[in-house]
């Protein structure tokens, strides 16, 4: 039988008075920091980020009608602001598309990851979104072929992501960001099928 010497138990003694300790002290950093963090949410209040277009070139866009499908390739570029004075913005996983009458007619095109924005930055993204036989419904086909012939289409182009906010050295919450910019191409002085729309349409940014 092996006895507990004198030193051995003093020992663990000593280690059980220090846990306690170091588990307060943790729980009070960590209370701290959250209260810190909710006080400069609840005083700054950050502002979702500003959207608008700025142009638009469509090279590709042919529309089949039997099966309906449809073939584009679009280059955008968009502005973004964002007009907090004291918190940047982190964008993840952001994706541009576009779409017709609530039919996406191109695929994703994601950005890199971890995009930041300082406060009153802007920042400018200039994507080509493409789709090669991309299904749509036969009555959008038909409304598109008579806009197109008319001289005036109405796409609408997408971004869909994941956003942060930053304030002093601290980043907190993941929240779905969601752009919605009408776009009118003219389409009655199409140039080797290349439609020009020099714009600046405010776009709805929901947050």
């Amino acid at each position: 039988m092996v006895s507990d010497c004198g030193e051995h138990a003093w020992y663990k003694k000593h280690i059980k008075l220090k846990l306690p300790i170091f588990f307060y002290i943790v729980l009070a950093l960590i209370i701290f920091f959250s209260l810190a963090i909710l006080i400069s949410w609840l005083v700054l209040r950050p502002h979702k980020p500003q959207f608008s277009v700025r142009h638009v070139s469509v090279e590709v866009f042919n529309i089949s009608t039997n099966p309906s499908v449809i073939k584009t390739n679009i280059q955008v570029s968009i502005f973004s602001r964002n007009p907090n004075k004291h918190a940047g913005i982190y964008y993840e996983s952001l994706e541009f598309y576009a779409t017709y009458r609530y039919h996406q007619i191109t695929l994703p095109n994601h950005i890199p990851y971890g995009s930041f924005q300082g406060s009153k930055d802007v920042t400018i993204w200039s994507p080509y979104i493409s789709g090669n036989s991309i299904p749509i419904a036969s009555y959008a086909v038909q409304t598109l072929k008579q806009e197109e012939k008319a001289g005036m289409v109405i796409l609408n182009v997408v971004v869909d992501g994941k956003i942060r906010w930053k304030i002093g050295p601290w980043k907190f919450g993941r929240f779905h960001l969601f752009v919605n910019c009408q776009s009118f191409i003219n389409t009655s002085t199409p140039s080797a099928y290349t439609f020009q729309s020099q714009q600046n349409n405010n776009c709805k940014v929901d947050v």
